[in-house]
């Protein structure tokens, strides 16, 4: 489950915590209606966690850097060495981004996240 409202740790927690449902409810079987019904009677809970638990004390130059969504697309002549994508996989990971690499000729790697961890990967890159 995704939405604009919710930061990446609230969203991570909301599914966690939908995941569990899931498994205890559905069994394996299809159950899209019933996933709806609890996202939609708990994701407030999870929006006002949020809101209750910052601090109003950040500055609003800080905090326009810090929400800065950014997503890079890198295309690379090719991709096919096991340690780079697992560098790759592992960067993504340490900074908290989401994405994907496509290796093979040519290769793309995909990156969303905050601006500043998406310049970070960039670099290390």
């Amino acid at each position: 489950f995704r939405s604009s409202l919710l930061s990446r740790s609230q969203q991570i927690h909301l599914n966690s915590d939908l995941k569990t449902y899931l498994m205890q409810n559905c069994s394996g079987e299809p159950c899209i209606l019933s996933a709806r019904e609890w996202v939609k009677d708990h994701a407030p809970a999870y929006i006002d966690k949020e809101l209750s638990s910052s601090s109003v004390t950040t500055s609003n130059a800080m905090q326009s850097e810090d929400i800065t969504f950014t997503r890079l697309w890198i295309y690379s002549h090719h991709i096919y060495n096991k340690q780079k994508r697992k560098n790759i996989i592992d960067w993504a990971k340490e900074l908290s981004l989401s994405g994907f690499c496509m290796p093979g000729k040519p290769g793309v790697v995909c990156v969303e996240g905050l601006q500043s961890s998406c310049e970070e990967f960039w670099s290390r890159l």
